[in-house]
Parts: structure tokens; C-alpha cells; sequence
């Protein structure tokens, strides 16, 4: 994991993205996360734990290309953790989703105090338990999500950590570990963030934590989205206009 986590950085670097400059050795350490767990009262996931320590960053927003309209369609989530840019750049056109850059927010991590925008992620995650209109939610029901991005800057991107790797099925959303939350809607209920029996679950985005970053650092639909655009004969993405 620690290899796929700095490789995707790399890859972001490779794709045009960024410029080298921009990553620095990481200054976390494992007593660090420990100690934030223990703050926290949370378990790090080792995939979220690969990434901290993979660079120091001060990334801010990233662009992706990726299939909006089908994060809910399992098949497409399967295909962008089956295939290859390459292969998936192959499908028939009647096969492959359309796809459009769509921006996220990304965790940076800082080389002075590199667990603050983490810490603070958390904490005002939780903090939106006072303003929400349901009473089943609480800051000790939201404990569980650990927010590592702002979706579409729209809204908290979190690790249900009571979802396990072990558990994830592809095909079956309700295992899916990536869960949404806009931050303009204050009635869970409605949203369907709460089931029934008062559990919080958010809105299920991406399968896991692996997706996203495949999706936004390794870019695997960027050659998908080439080809759509060659065939509308619309002008080649400048990808460096893909951070901020």
C-alpha cells in the first residue's frame, strides 16, 4: 500500500499535473498517527496511514476526469478497478460511461504540524451534528468517519471505518466504504444518511479509499476522456489546469 500510495503522487506528477516541486518527503511518523488515534478515539485505516506518509503536499483542489452520472452503477465501479487506462480507453463506445472533470477537495499534508488539516477535518465533521435536523445524530455517531476530501467541494468525503476491506464487494453499495454528506442538507432522514434504526451511513460515492485515488491521482479515465473528446472534435485537456 505504501508503494501505491507514493506511486499515485508520482503519477500525478506524470500525468502533468503537477510539477515535481510540489512533494516533499513526509514528515509524519507512525507515533504521530497513533497519537491522533488516541485523540480522536479512531483507528487510521493503513491505506489513509500510506497516504500521510507518502509526501508532504500543500495540494489543494484536484481535477479528475471521471463518469459522474455511474458512480452508483457497481459494473462501472468494477471496470475502473479491473482495467487499465489503457483497456478502458479500448471499450466500445456503447460501453464506456461518460466522463467529465469533476473537482475534489484533497487532504494536503503540511511538512510543520502535518496532522492538522486531518485533525481539524475531523473535529468539524463532528461539530456538524449540532446543526443537523435529526436527533439521532450525534458526534458519537459520527465518531466512525474519518473525512479525507470535500467531493465536488460540496460536501465531506469520509472512511466509514465501520465498513472493513475484508467486507467490500464491488457490487454490493451498502459495503462500500466512501460515504457522502452535502453540506447544505440538514435533514439526514430525507437524505437517506440515517437508516431506519437511527445508524448513520451517509450517502455511499466510491467503493473505497484505493478508487479515489485512482480516479484523481492516477487518472485512470484520463485516456477514456481523450477519446471521448477526439470523437465530439472538441480541443485535448491543458491538465495542468487540474490543481489548485
Amino acid at each position: 500500500m505504501d508503494d501505491f500510495m507514493k506511486g499515485a503522487f508520482d503519477t500525478l506528477v506524470k500525468r502533468g499535473v503537477i510539477t515535481s516541486d510540489k512533494l516533499e518527503p513526509s514528515t509524519v511518523t507512525d507515533d504521530m498517527i497513533h497519537q491522533l488515534e488516541q485523540e480522536m478515539n479512531i483507528t487510521i485505516p493503513m491505506e489513509l496511514q500510506s497516504y500521510l506518509k507518502a509526501y508532504s503536499h500543500s495540494l489543494n483542489i484536484l481535477g479528475t476526469p471521471l463518469p459522474l452520472e455511474y458512480l452508483d452503477d457497481p459494473d462501472i465501479m468494477i471496470l475502473i478497478n479491473e482495467k487499465t487506462p489503457e483497456e478502458l480507453a479500448a471499450l466500445d463506445k456503447d460501453d464506456g460511461p461518460f466522463i467529465e472533470v469533476i473537482w475534489s477537495e484533497v487532504l494536503a499534508i503540511p511538512k510543520e504540524n502535518p496532522l492538522q488539516p486531518l485533525r481539524e477535518k475531523i473535529k468539524n465533521s463532528r461539530k456538524v451534528a449540532s446543526f443537523v435536523k435529526d436527533d439521532e445524530v450525534t458526534e458519537a455517531s459520527l465518531q466512525r468517519f474519518i473525512p479525507i476530501a470535500d467531493w465536488f467541494c460540496a460536501g465531506p468525503l469520509c472512511i466509514d471505518t465501520a465498513r472493513t476491506k475484508e467486507a467490500l464487494d464491488y457490487e454490493d453499495m451498502d459495503t462500500w466504504q466512501l460515504r457522502w454528506f452535502d453540506h447544505e442538507e440538514m435533514d439526514w432522514k430525507f437524505m437517506k444518511y440515517i437508516k431506519e434504526d437511527g445508524t448513520v451511513i451517509g450517502q455511499p460515492l466510491f467503493p473505497d479509499f484505493e478508487t479515489f485515488i485512482k480516479l484523481y491521482f492516477y487518472g485512470v479515465c484520463d485516456q477514456l476522456f481523450e477519446r471521448q473528446l477526439i470523437m465530439e472534435k472538441e480541443e485535448l485537456p491543458d491538465k495542468t489546469t487540474w490543481s489548485k
